[in-house]
């Protein structure tokens, strides 16, 4: 996002007014409280080892002490939500990628696998989608009024896909967990272009900074 420093402050200005859209300090609390819940659900599945309840136990207490946190020590602006409700999305999307694991760790898939995966394709992913915003920003696309259509539709469909053909290539082994830990990866790797919202945050930086 440093290519952003140095353009018309204008450009920054449009892409904001397009993404007019105002968040509520709420959800940041309601993503908390999903990443509570999140690694529960392996437990409440049946895998109650000494590891899984040490985890939803950690971070458990992470989450809380974030949202208090968020509500004791940290200004409602805008800017500082926006920070906040994505870093609680990315954090979400590693959950979501860990769960999966949780639930491929009791097939015959193994966690190496998927947890390669998620290495590679969570933060290339983030990465690309950072990255085309921003190539917005610079070429003025948001000052013409012609974005292109949220890639998130995309990469949804994308992420649905993937499941899909995964099914196909586990089907002679098909169980519930292997269904679920589909399900919650294909989910981890759709949350992770919620990390395009710190570009917004960032964009918020930069008119603070030409305002000073």
């Amino acid at each position: 996002m440093g290519e952003l420093k140095n353009i018309d402050i204008s450009k920054i200005n449009a892409y904001l007014s397009h993404k007019n859209y105002e968040l509520k300090g709420k959800v940041v609390y309601y993503a908390s409280l999903f990443n509570i819940l999140i690694p529960f659900l392996g437990i409440i599945y049946g895998f109650t080892s000494v590891i899984s309840y040490v985890v939803a136990f950690i971070i458990a207490v992470v989450c809380i002490m974030f949202m208090i946190y968020f509500k004791t020590k940290v200004s409602q602006t805008q800017k500082n939500i926006i920070f906040n409700f994505s870093v609680a999305m990315v954090f979400m999307s590693i959950n979501l990628c860990y769960i999966s694991c949780v639930f491929f760790s009791q097939t015959t898939i193994g966690v190496l696998f998927p947890l390669l995966f998620y290495a590679v394709s969570v933060p290339l992913i983030a990465f690309l989608i950072i990255k085309s915003e921003c190539k917005k920003i610079m070429d003025g696309s948001c000052k013409k009024k012609n974005f292109a259509n949220s890639r998130i539709t995309y990469f949804s469909v994308f992420g649905a896909g993937l499941g899909i053909v995964i099914s196909r290539f586990v089907e002679n082994q098909l169980n519930d967990a292997i269904v679920l830990g589909i399900c919650f990866g294909a989910l981890g790797i759709i949350i992770s272009l919620f990390s395009v919202f710190f570009v917004k945050w960032y964009c918020y930086v930069l008119i603070e900074k030409a305002t000073e």
